[in-house]
């Protein structure tokens, strides 16, 4: 959809001496601009072109010999090049900006948007003369800086030291300036203060997954192969990111589908997932087709926690693109994280059809196969993987990972012990070995290897996985206090980490602290609003925590999210039946939302929330009806730990009494 479209040249008439003696400018020197193609356009897009290039046409020819001033003819081929360049037609925005810059020289604006144009056009001698000369009229914009240092770090890397040290000098630059000079000084094979720069740039800036990248490399430089292979791991797609107030004001010029694009974009870009999302998905209304707009919509889902949804894309995307190793690769990534490992074994299998000498691919289809319990073939993988690199941590801790999961735990433990006596330093691999002795009920043993590998004095990445280990294993003995402390110390390193938030939020539910376990799966639900669990355990706890009118908007927000999911809509109608609290409750609604669920799920949960809400509307003797429905499938099916409840709603009902409590403690 935002491909290169043909251009074709077609002068536009310069403004001529005689006719502008109004310009101050050199018009001359100005040129004609070639007018792209733009049937493939959306049709709103193509007219705001045609009637921006209409503007200048008329300026140009200065009808009945009127002068034009030049600021008028000047922002008239600015705006034409900002809408130009906002559809990616470099040629035609190129042009455009050369003539406002012959018009008005000083113009520090349009000398930074030529630039930009001319570096995305690959064009790099032109682009350093028009950032410099960007940089010439407004010095301390550090944008201009990043720019120039990009451009010079792949010709000569200690030219561009002094572009990215601008950059640190400032907080809003400094994690772009750290990752610039990490880069600067890997090229120079200075692998030590390379990874001292990136380790500075993912503080900074957390969830930029690609200074991974650049951190296992100089980790792997530096022979420390657990630490690379850890980061290489983590690699993602997401760069750091910069202020740029100049460059956001051009996102005003683009319209339909482009501006769409553009906005979904830069807000994927600050990890603005949700707003990412919506802005792909009307990308889509326009063009279904656009396979990288799936792509990106599934990438924005899958960091929101709708794995469903972002399945639901990626296939999509391998539709429009079957060859396409990145949709097959994060799509079978996605199913296995989803659990749906059987069909994920095909999808990677295909990936590496495509591309056979992909690490990252064969890891992820062996994890496929251990998840699928197929852990000879898992195995069989593993070691493939280490015949090719026999130092390969990943394939290793896989294959004690499949040992453990056969119950094999000695044998597991083995393989970690051996990593251990050939690397005393290995950090990863005591973690690991953490999790195979409190997978062995060692409870003592576990913790006491983890604390080995604190010693050890890791990185703040490898310390935030090693406590969430410890807090995992302490939960799991149940010492809530220790294991929220290990939780809480994780999320200090790095508050991004949901699965760890996620954890502490239940773990302190399980230790009745409800009004804490909401505050942090609210902190759950910021960062990932499509994460149905969380919602509902957000519902729950706010519940038991007995803040009514919270819960109540909680799981009202949840369903504008899933609109009609099924224990979402359970939830409610429960609240809304039976809450102590009367501006709270609402007992048509809740009839309404029970009997919906009934309809969906005719099960016990189902036909004890309609009874629930018959009663809070009056209808008593419809509520008695339901709820000795309840209590007779309740003894059918042997459940005599409700039946004492069940009978005792029954007698509130013939009482004629609502129930008073929204729903029991650990329901």
């Amino acid at each position: 959809m935002r491909r290169r479209l043909e251009v074709l040249a077609v002068v536009v008439t310069a403004c001529a001496a005689a006719a502008c003696g109004g310009c101050g400018g050199d018009t001359a020197a100005l040129l004609p601009v070639p007018e792209p193609a733009l049937d493939d356009m959306e049709p709103a897009a193509r007219e705001q072109l045609r009637e921006a290039r209409s503007r200048v046409e008329r300026l140009a020819a200065s009808a009945d010999g009127i002068a034009v001033p030049a600021a008028d003819l000047a922002e008239a081929y600015r705006d034409l090049g900002h809408r130009y360049q906002v559809h990616d037609l470099f040629n035609a925005a190129e042009a455009c900006y050369r003539n406002v810059l012959a018009l008005v020289e000083d113009d520090f604006e349009t000398a930074y948007y030529l630039g930009i144009v001319l570096h995305q056009d690959g064009r790099l001698d032109e682009a350093v003369a028009a950032y410099e000369r960007a940089l010439a009229l407004r010095p301390g914009y550090l944008p201009v800086s990043l720019r120039l240092g990009e451009i010079w770090l792949r010709r000569e890397p200690e030219r561009a030291r002094t572009y990215f040290e601008a950059g640190v000098a400032d907080p809003d630059y400094r994690a772009s300036g750290h990752y610039g000079l990490g880069r600067v000084e890997a090229a120079l094979r200075n692998n030590q203060a390379a990874a001292a720069h990136f380790e500075q740039a993912l503080e900074l800036q957390p969830g930029a997954s690609r200074v991974h990248y650049s951190l296992g490399l100089a980790y792997r430089g530096l022979g420390e192969r657990s630490k690379a292979e850890s980061h290489l791991a983590s690699y993602g797609q997401v760069d750091v990111t910069f202020p740029d107030p100049v460059l956001v004001a051009l996102s005003g010029s683009a319209s339909g589908a482009a501006a769409h694009a553009r906005a979904a974009a830069s807000a994927m870009m600050r990890e603005q997932y949700d707003v990412a999302a919506r802005e792909y998905v009307a990308v889509l209304e326009s063009d279904p087709d656009d396979a990288e707009a799936r792509r990106s919509l599934g990438t924005a889902w899958w960091r929101l926690g709708d794995l469903e949804g972002a399945v639901e894309q990626f296939r999509e995307a391998v539709r429009l693109e079957p060859k396409n190793p990145n949709s097959l690769y994060s799509l079978g990534l996605l199913l296995t994280e989803a659990g749906d490992h059987a069909e994920a074994i095909p999808v990677l299998a295909a990936t590496l059809e495509i591309d056979p000498e992909s690490f990252d691919t064969q890891l992820a289809l062996a994890r496929a196969l251990t998840g699928a319990s197929r852990f000879d073939d898992a195995i069989a993988r593993y070691r493939s993987m280490l015949a090719t690199d026999p130092q390969s941590s990943a394939a290793r801790f896989g294959e004690a990972g499949v040992r453990m999961r056969q119950g094999r735990h000695g044998e597991a433990e083995r393989l970690l012990r051996d990593m251990i006596a050939a690397d005393p330093e290995d950090v990863d691999a005591r973690i690991e070995l953490g999790r195979v002795l409190a997978a062995s009920g060692r409870t003592e043993q576990a913790l006491a290897v983890l604390e080995e590998a604190r010693a050890l004095d890791p990185g703040p990445a490898v310390l935030a996985v090693l406590l969430h280990n410890q807090g995992t294993i302490h939960a799991r003995a149940g010492n809530a206090g220790a294991a929220v402390l290990a939780f809480r110390g994780a999320l200090e390193i790095d508050s991004t980490l949901w699965d760890t938030r996620s954890q502490l939020a239940a773990t302190l539910a399980r230790a009745r602290r409800f009004g804490d376990a909401a505050e942090e799966y609210e902190r759950v639900v910021g960062q990932r609003p499509r994460d149905l669990a969380a919602r509902l355990a957000l519902g729950t706890s706010l519940v038991l925590s007995e803040s009514y009118t919270r819960a109540r908007s909680a799981l009202e927000a949840a369903l504008e999210e899933f609109p009609g999911q099924p224990d979402l809509t359970l939830a409610l109608a429960k609240l809304l039946a039976t809450c102590p609290q009367s501006d709270v409750r609402d007992g048509p609604r809740a009839l309404a939302l029970a009997l919906a669920a009934w309809e969906r799920t005719q099960g016990l949960e189902q036909a004890e929330t309609v009874a629930m809400a018959q009663a809070e509307v009056g209808a008593f003797d419809e509520a008695v009806r339901w709820q000795r429905e309840v209590v007779a499938r309740a003894e059918h099916i042997g459940r005599p730990e409700l039946l004492a409840l069940f009978r005792g709603n029954l007698a509130r009902y013939e009482r004629r009494e609502p129930v008073r409590a929204p729903w029991r403690l650990g329901s």
